[in-house]
């Protein structure tokens, strides 16, 4: 879906007063808080969260799509087979820098499983059903966080310029309202 510019400083905003309130519910709870408490807490009605949730995750494969297929053929050996091809070890090697160096602009999970495919702090390369299994989560959705994460190892200066845009957006916004 196309947006103009306004409606994507509107979608930013409110998909990141969103996603705020999960983090702070999360700790909260201990757990994932369900679309009512999100409502609740936010003072929105459920369908308005819902709405921003499948925005936010169009627009997120949009994104992971794009990425994905600019960068297909130099993450296809890490991201599509279980069995990591070391075949050119220049490129495996340079990935595990780049995550080593670039692991604070992922969040979590992100750093978990690319440390776990890349023997970062492990006794091996774990396959993408191994990782499916500790996280309890698909293998597709492994791919994913794989693909996203290498991405941004691979370009933290884009990562950072974004994170700097939404900051102002946001600043902007709020300071509007």
């Amino acid at each position: 879906m196309e947006y103009t510019k306004e409606e994507k400083v509107i979608l930013v905003n409110l998909i990141n007063e969103q996603e705020k309130a999960i983090h702070k519910l999360k700790k909260e709870l201990d757990r994932n808080p369900s679309n009512e408490e999100i409502a609740e807490y936010l003072n929105k009605p459920i369908d308005k969260v819902i709405e921003i949730q499948n925005i936010k995750n169009e627009l997120d494969k949009e994104f992971e799509k794009y990425q994905f297929e600019k960068n297909k053929d130099y993450f296809y050996d890490y991201t599509s087979s279980d069995i990591i091809n070391k075949s050119n070890k220049e490129d495996y090697e340079r990935l595990r820098k780049l995550i080593i160096d670039n692991n604070k602009i992922l969040n979590d999970k992100e750093k978990e499983i690319l440390y776990l495919r890349f023997n970062i702090d492990n006794d091996k390369n774990y396959t993408i059903n191994e990782i499916a299994n500790i996280y309890n989560i698909s293998r597709k959705d492994v791919r994913r966080y794989l693909v996203k994460g290498l991405n941004m190892v691979s370009n933290p200066n884009k990562v950072e310029k974004r994170r700097e845009s939404r900051k102002k957006i946001n600043g902007l916004i709020n300071g509007v309202e």
